[in-house]
């Protein structure tokens, strides 16, 4: 009809790059550690319709109505040596569970937060793929750790508040409150 114009957008796109960003870590030879591929992906789709109706010589109606659905796969951005992660990276799991930190050699190691989907999350030191080190650690419970850490496990100086409000200050050993400090 004269009165009525419509104007349908439709847009797909599908990218599997491979894409890996690199920096050099200002050596003399500028040598880049990204010698194998990330996996970054991306699918999205979409469209758009545009109807505008001359319901008289004074007044237009336009309707504007859009979907769009993207999937993204980014399961680690960073740096690789030798086929391992290796510098500063973001690792993404299946189940939205993230680390974004310093790895060595393929696992976590220096400083890196963890939150996993179940709610726990952790900020501070990992050793070879360990929480090992200080830092602090927010149970899916509630409670909160701060201190030193030894494979996962409270170990060492540290502070936990439950969520009862109990505080507990003091010397801990793999897990288990020993010496209270004042």
């Amino acid at each position: 009809s004269d009165n009525i114009d419509v104007l349908a957008t439709v847009i797909y796109s599908q990218m599997s790059n491979g894409y890996d960003a690199w920096a050099p870590d200002n050596n003399p030879d500028f040598k880049t550690y990204s010698n194998d591929k990330g996996e970054d992906s991306q699918r999205t789709y979409g469209y758009s319709l545009r109807a505008n109706f001359e319901a008289s010589e004074n007044m237009n109606i336009t309707s504007i109505t859009s979907f769009t659905e993207t999937d993204l796969v980014h399961s680690y951005d960073g740096d690789w040596y030798e086929g391992l992660k290796q510098g500063i990276g973001l690792e993404i799991q299946p189940d939205g569970s993230t680390y974004n930190g310093a790895f060595v050699a393929g696992r976590p190691h220096g400083k890196g937060e963890l939150k996993l989907a179940n709610g726990f999350k952790y900020i501070g030191e990992w050793t070879d793929g360990e929480i090992t080190g200080l830092g602090k650690a927010t149970y899916n419970n509630g409670n909160v750790y701060s201190g030193y850490l030894k494979k996962a496990q409270p170990h060492g100086v540290g502070k936990m508040i439950y969520i009862s409000g109990r505080v507990f200050k003091g010397i801990w050993d793999n897990g288990k409150e020993k010496t209270p400090l004042m």
